[in-house]
């Protein structure tokens, strides 16, 4: 379903949203088939006039008074996300987090399907970590071509040498999970996931009177 307005939803109105289906996803693998605004809202600790505002801004789903679909609620999300179909990434650095990524069953229940991982460490090319076959870096450019990918995930402390690498090699959208901000080059998609700022927010919640 598409966007009813002319403005892009926020960010922040998009992260309610991914939690959102994050959570239905949770909830088919518990055979949940039909689940209220309400119940929602409180699963998520938000209220049903948000999550229903929310949703509202792709159009709404279901019937006014009636329980959502948990499926075809779950479907919806898909597309507004577009990963109806796989969406290829690549994993930079052979890191802890890149460990931690490819264990999270969650990504390939979304459709987010790891195809390599390159780094720039010789020592480590043609080693495998994690099933995967590290790659070098001179070999990325035909893997993407190949595997059709989409999204390269910066793994690593320091994100400016994989960021080059990824934007050289042809790829439009990084997920940066290091904790240094980096200015997106021009067009290229960045998104910026800091631990760190999770953590202050946290912790300032927690101290709140």
């Amino acid at each position: 379903m598409k966007n009813i307005f002319k403005i892009s939803a926020s960010p922040v109105t998009l992260r309610r949203l991914a939690e959102y289906f994050c959570k239905l996803i949770q909830l088919q693998k518990e055979n949940t088939e039909q689940i209220s605004s309400k119940q929602l809202a409180e699963m998520m600790d938000t209220n049903s006039s948000q999550l229903r505002q929310d949703f509202h801004h792709f159009g709404g789903f279901g019937k006014p008074g009636h329980p959502y679909s948990v499926q075809n609620l779950t479907e919806e999300l898909k597309g507004i996300f577009n990963v109806d179909e796989n969406v290829n990434i690549l994993l930079g650095g052979a890191t802890g987090i890149a460990k931690a990524l490819i264990n999270n069953a969650t990504l390939s229940i979304l459709n987010f399907n790891i195809k390599g991982i390159v780094d720039t460490d010789k020592a480590l090319i043609g080693t495998e970590f994690e099933g995967y076959k590290i790659i070098s870096t001179r070999a990325l450019k035909r893997l993407i071509e190949e595997e059709n990918i989409k999204i390269g995930v910066i793994c690593k402390p320091n994100p400016a040498p994989m960021l080059d690498i990824f934007t050289r090699a042809g790829i439009k959208g990084i997920w940066n999970l290091s904790p240094v901000y980096i200015q997106p080059p021009k067009g290229i998609t960045i998104q910026h996931e800091n631990l760190a700022a999770g953590l202050l927010t946290l912790n300032y919640s927690m101290n709140l009177d």
